[in-house]
């Protein structure tokens, strides 16, 4: 459920109950999530881009910028990141990183097309290599040992094999066919197993530093990912800043605003002054102080 204010500039005043706030930041962000918060236009190649940002503030963020066997995943993740496969606004499953997606007759080996023309936040194309690795260090030999999601650990339980079966294609074949592996790999899930890590971040440590936990906190600082909000600054425990990454590779699902900030801040009484004085737009509040919200702001 979500809370519309009326009566500021920007189109997108929003004040909602902390169990909303992952549908609300997908909705903001451009996700998947059915679109009920205000767009400056519709997409298509020759809309403008709208010169405001998104300003977010939340209690808390957790994990970070999870990898793909962790627990914690964020709606920034899934607009910060590619994902293999995308949902429409009426979560139908569309292209992402991969261009196609089918199955064996066995049910068991599941294969994706990866396609040509995805880009990194650094500029570097997304390969299959890319996405082979990412595959492995979720579910590949060693990540039952590092892993804290249950879900990756129960894939990883599921998986024989995964390999990289011609120059655009990666298969993973499965102990018992898994008829929900696309939407396990799609941004509608909730999680993050379908994002595509950069493997040029691991390189020159070889495949047993694949789980590395030196790398992986490197990673954190300066993450690169390749969905539609690119990290340009971070304040630790503090602020989260995006810009819209104009190179990203589906226009139609771009987003439409020149970048998000992220802020953290645990009071919700500051984050309701915060609604009230127009300085976020969105922040997780509880039903009570969402009416003090909009009786303050009709006011």
């Amino acid at each position: 459920m979500q809370y519309l204010l009326d009566g500021r500039p920007r189109p997108w005043r929003i004040a909602v109950p902390a169990l909303a706030l992952l549908l609300v930041l997908a909705v903001a962000c451009g996700s998947a999530a059915p679109a009920a918060v205000a767009q400056p236009a519709a997409a298509s190649q020759d809309v403008a881009i709208h010169p405001g940002k998104v300003v977010i503030m939340v209690g808390g963020w957790g994990g970070r910028f999870s990898l793909a066997h962790a627990t914690n995943c964020h709606n920034y993740d899934v607009n910060f990141h590619g994902y293999m496969i995308r949902t429409d606004e009426n979560r139908a499953f569309v292209p992402g990183i991969a261009t196609d997606w089918k199955v064996s007759e066995d049910g068991k080996t599941w294969t994706v097309t990866v396609r040509d023309d995805a880009l990194f936040h650094d500029g570097q194309k997304v390969t299959t290599e890319d996405v082979t690795f990412t595959w492995l260090q979720s579910w590949g030999p060693g990540s039952l040992e590092v892993s804290t999601s249950s879900s990756a650990l129960n894939m990883a339980r599921n998986t024989e094999k995964i390999e990289q079966t011609a120059p655009n294609q990666v298969s993973i074949t499965h102990i018992q066919p898994d008829a929900a592996f696309p939407t396990f790999i799609s941004d509608g899930s909730g999680g993050c197993q379908g994002m595509v890590l950069p493997r040029s971040m691991w390189d020159g440590g070889g495949p047993e530093k694949i789980f590395d936990a030196a790398l992986m906190e490197a990673y954190d600082r300066n993450p690169i990912g390749a969905g539609p909000l690119k990290l340009v600054r971070q304040v630790p425990e503090e602020l989260m800043a995006f810009e819209r990454f104009a190179d990203y590779y589906d226009e139609e699902r771009s987003l439409k605003i020149s970048g998000m900030d992220l802020r953290k801040v645990p009071e919700e009484a500051t984050r309701a002054a915060a609604l009230r004085a127009g300085e976020a737009d969105i922040a997780p509040v509880s039903l009570e102080t969402k009416a003090q919200v909009e009786a303050g702001a009709a006011g």
